[in-house]
């Protein structure tokens, strides 16, 4: 009996981060879609010509432009995370720390689905990272 309610928490526990990773990765692409076009309006479309190049705030649009191609490699990268979260939810080597080995709590991985680290070990790998 408490095989079955172990098999089952664990089936459960699965699902929970399956959708948490799945609900991430969907609001990352939506998220993407919507930096692309911010991207695409700095283009008129007709000659390939920026917009910025007839505007006399030609470098605040740089610099929007520069923020929003930052932001668009870092959801990039964040899609790659959740696709390496996904895979690793599939072996079963999802949620345990890759620094210490420990379970990371369930809470965490659900807020940050693609982390690697437990609370002990995430800012100090980061930096080493």
């Amino acid at each position: 009996m408490a095989e079955t309610q172990s098999t089952q928490d664990a089936s459960i526990r699965s699902q929970v981060l399956l959708d948490a990773v799945s609900n991430e990765r969907r609001r990352v692409q939506e998220l993407l879609a919507h930096l692309q076009r911010d991207e695409a309006a700095f283009t008129d479309g007709s000659d390939g010509v920026s917009a910025e190049e007839h505007d006399p705030d030609a470098d605040a649009h740089v610099i929007e432009r520069t923020q929003i191609a930052a932001q668009r490699a870092l959801e990039q990268q964040r899609l790659i995370d959740l696709d390496d979260a996904a895979d690793r939810l599939e072996r079963g080597e999802f949620g345990f720390c890759s620094s210490c080995g420990c379970e990371i709590p369930i809470d965490r991985l659900i807020a940050l689905p693609d982390t690697r680290f437990c609370v002990a070990h995430a800012t100090v790998d980061k930096h080493v990272a």
